[in-house]
């Protein structure tokens, strides 16, 4: 151990007189380990780390989809109740539904999100209380007592961490509702700050097309995925049966749950490892050959060291510990950037990715980064000991001039760098796939303005609004007093917004089609709007005529469609005055209703998808509780919110605006993603670059240098100093073109990988892989150029001097 240590020492001060060697190679090395550190965490924590609740591996996620139609969908609660009673395969169901409740009594009224749960929801999952108790069976039936339960943060941030408030009464929405318990920090499945158990409505038991509810389950022990499958499509299959208007062509599908929170993140999150990964090879690589060549330009110091009676397995001892010295200092340095690269991940990252975890440096992320240095070290020790064993100890000891090398090795500095070139080449591919695709998803057509729009929620208690004639007037007040003030030019309401939460989904009947043989109806956006809301968003409209306020409460019942939907229903055919049912949603009754517009399609579900089949209903017609406001003025988006909650506290000061933002932050959102995939796989990409460029200048000034003599015969000899240059660079050409060429077929193979990432653009665009390719030629012909300079000014009579 004593002669480990002293080995250590000396490696250490060997690197310290080594100083520019020293931080070119343990900066090189910390930035892959660092970058490699940091995705792993992102790994560890969303991926790898278990679902916080009891048997997790038991859970599964439980939804209803449609085969025909390629979609997924909720689960309607009387689906969820049917599936409850039959099935025998699960040990049980729970439902929730994100939902907004205003909590008044403590303090300034304040929006909260919530969710309503099944009262089975945290038993099934295994969840107790810091406090309190949870939700009892029964207590989500109708009828009974409300009862609460509220977040650790939301306790701390808004009741103190008052203990005594278990068995106190809140203000929910204008009604009391008892705390029966705090719910740990850890729980996140709803995603909310307090809770309270679900009943349903007589009517909500008869839609069995609005599919609303998330859906979570238990594997009965010793029950397999296949087998509750298998049971869940046979109870399906008696539903479709006995409901063949709503159920038909509805099937329902089981995952793991965490497989199913985790989504299309796996895909993203282990191709941005395996970027990282690539980055630690070039890097590694660049490395290895800074060490080829300074174990040849040592070969003096190593043939002295023989010659005056050191063993060589004494020299490879040392020589490892001086490598071992050089990955330690390299693997602390690249920890310490994983710990700042993991907080900046974790404060870049959108929303959707931290759905299963969070993304923090850990005791995992550590022993991550010690095995990479041990490994990375073991690697690249190999090459003093590989070096020392090819000395030639006579021929070292005579030289006195940059020493060459043997063929074999300078054939392996070549492979390195050529190694270099094709990791760059596949990285730089992939990130220049990645920004064609958001810049396509940038430029797509909305179907609305955003610019200029500030949004803003206002939902109203049914306890103090409880008559639709009050929601009606409520609106109408405020956006009254909007209009009224100055700079503002438009002002509407809706619903659901673009971009925003997924819309209400309902079923309709043109009353001139006949129901499909298999009992199936067409499927539609449903969304209240009130008569400026198309203006203000600048939806354009292609036929017919826009809501007035000649349409409300007691005026014949009329829609607008979408052009998507118009298309669908009536093909080649004039809407206008044609008449659809609408379903009980948005509080609509089952009237016919006229056509009396057409408007533009919009992206409601993201930027990807095409505009979906949407009715709009007059909001005079079918009040809805929560409305999103629109604004569009000259005024700051900042300002118009002071301004819409000042004229909303006039109306009601109980009342809180909620989710106020510009529109545009909406688009931005929906961008944040592809965004987030682009910007690192990007930045992995130009990292490799530039260490591939280092590794190509590194490699040709070395041989340069080494051929000093050569060249200074060949200008002696009348070799041009253009010959010379084309030699030079004709080298750097050889090595970035084999590079190159085994990138991109690399590129090619494993494109289909990144296919579900890539939004109108093909996995083997040949504009982005010639762009890339030009890229690194043109980087590796920079870096040739500078040795071919120093080349072309060798002195042939210095050159002659040196002894070879």
């Amino acid at each position: 151990m004593a002669g480990l240590w002293w080995d250590l020492r000396i490696g250490f001060r060997g690197l310290l007189r080594a100083r520019s060697f020293t931080v070119v190679a343990v900066g090189i090395l910390a930035i892959g380990i660092g970058a490699t550190t940091t995705m792993f965490s992102a790994i560890d924590g969303v991926l790898l780390r278990p679902l916080p609740y009891r048997e997790p591996d038991r859970l599964v996620a439980v939804w209803e989809s449609s085969a025909a139609e390629h979609i997924r969908g909720g689960v309607a609660p009387a689906t969820l109740l049917d599936w409850r009673a039959a099935a025998r395969s699960l040990d049980g169901l729970a439902g929730f539904r994100p939902w907004g409740f205003v909590l008044t009594g403590e303090g300034v009224p304040e929006r909260i999100l919530g969710a309503r749960v099944s009262a089975n929801l945290f038993p099934l999952l295994g969840v107790a209380p810091l406090l309190g108790r949870t939700f009892r069976t029964g207590e989500d039936l109708p009828g009974q007592p409300r009862t609460v339960l509220l977040s650790e943060e939301l306790w701390r941030r808004r009741f103190g961490a008052d203990s005594g408030l278990i068995g106190r009464s809140v203000r929910l929405d204008g009604e009391s509702a008892q705390v029966v318990g705090i719910v740990p920090a850890e729980f996140s499945l709803p995603q909310a700050e307090l809770w309270v158990p679900m009943s349903f409505a007589p009517y909500e038991l008869e839609q069995r097309g609005a599919r609303a509810l998330t859906v979570i389950g238990r594997l009965r022990a010793g029950v397999g995925l296949p087998a509750a499958q298998s049971e869940l499509d046979a109870i399906t299959r008696t539903l479709q049966q006995r409901y063949p208007e709503s159920s038909a062509g509805w099937g329902a599908t089981l995952a793991p749950l965490q497989q199913d929170l985790v989504g299309d993140t796996r895909t993203t999150l282990l191709l941005l490892f395996a970027a990282t990964v690539a980055v630690l090879l070039v890097a590694c690589a660049n490395l290895g050959n800074l060490l080829l060549v300074r174990g040849t330009m040592r070969g003096r110091e190593i043939a002295l060291r023989a010659a005056l009676g050191a063993h060589r397995a004494r020299v490879a001892r040392q020589l490892l510990a001086e490598n071992l010295v050089l990955v330690l200092l390299a693997g602390v340095i690249g920890f310490g950037l994983a710990a700042l690269g993991t907080d900046l991940l974790a404060g870049f990252a959108p929303v959707s990715l931290l759905t299963t975890g969070v993304i923090r440096i850990s005791g995992a992320a550590l022993g991550f980064a010690v095995l990479v240095s041990l490994a990375v070290g073991l690697l690249l020790g190999l090459i003093p000991v590989m070096n020392l064993s090819r000395v030639d100890l006579g021929v070292a000891l005579k030289s006195t001039g940059v020493p060459t090398s043997p063929a074999r090795r300078v054939a392996l500095r070549d492979l390195l760098v050529i190694g270099q070139v094709a990791v760059a080449l596949f990285l730089l591919v992939g990130g220049g796939l990645l920004v064609r695709s958001l810049l396509r998803a940038q430029a797509v057509e909305l179907g609305f303005t955003p610019g200029g729009v500030a949004a803003m929620t206002i939902s109203l208690p049914e306890a103090r609004y409880p008559a639709a004639g009050q929601k009606i007037a409520f609106f109408q007040d405020l956006v009254g007093r909007m209009e009224a003030l100055p700079g503002v030019r438009s002002v509407g309401l809706a619903s659901h917004l673009p971009l925003g939460a997924g819309p209400l989904m309902g079923d309709f009947t043109p009353s001139d089609h006949a129901v499909s043989a298999r009992g199936e109806t067409p499927r539609a956006q449903l969304i209240a709007v009130s008569s400026g809301y198309f203006g203000t968003l600048g939806i354009r409209l292609l036929r017919g005529r826009l809501f007035d306020r000649g349409d409300g409460a007691g005026a014949p019942p009329v829609v607008i469609v979408d052009a998507s939907l118009a298309r669908q229903v009536w093909p080649g055919a004039d809407p206008i005055g044609r008449r659809i049912r609408v379903g009980a949603a948005l509080g609509a009754d089952t009237a016919l209703r006229e056509v009396v517009g057409v408007v533009d399609g919009v992206r409601t579900l993201s930027l990807e998808r095409r505009p979906e089949p949407a009715i709009y209903l007059p909001y005079a017609q079918n009040p809805w509780p929560t409305m999103n406001l629109v604004v569009q003025a000259g005024a700051p988006a900042t300002m118009l919110f002071d301004l819409v909650a000042a004229q909303v506290r006039a109306l009601d000061p109980g009342q809180p605006v909620y989710n106020a933002r510009p529109l545009e932050q909406t688009v931005e959102r929906a961008l944040a993603y592809r965004r987030f995939q682009t910007t690192l796989l990007g930045a992995f990409a130009l990292t490799a670059l530039l260490l591939s460029v280092i590794g190509v200048y590194g490699v040709l000034a070395f041989g340069v240098a080494r051929r000093t003599r050569e060249l200074g015969i060949r200008v002696a000899l009348g070799a041009t100093s253009r010959g010379i240059l084309l030699s030079v660079l004709g080298q750097a050409l050889a090595r970035v073109g084999a590079g190159l060429l085994i990138g991109g077929a690399a590129a090619v193979a494993a494109g289909r990988l990144l296919g579900g990432l890539l939004y109108q653009i093909s996995p083997a665009d040949p504009t982005t892989f010639a762009g890339a390719a030009l890229l690194l030629l043109t980087a590796g012909m920079i870096a040739g150029y500078l040795p071919a300079r120093r080349a072309m000014r060798v002195d042939p009579v210095e050159a002659l001097r040196r002894a070879d």
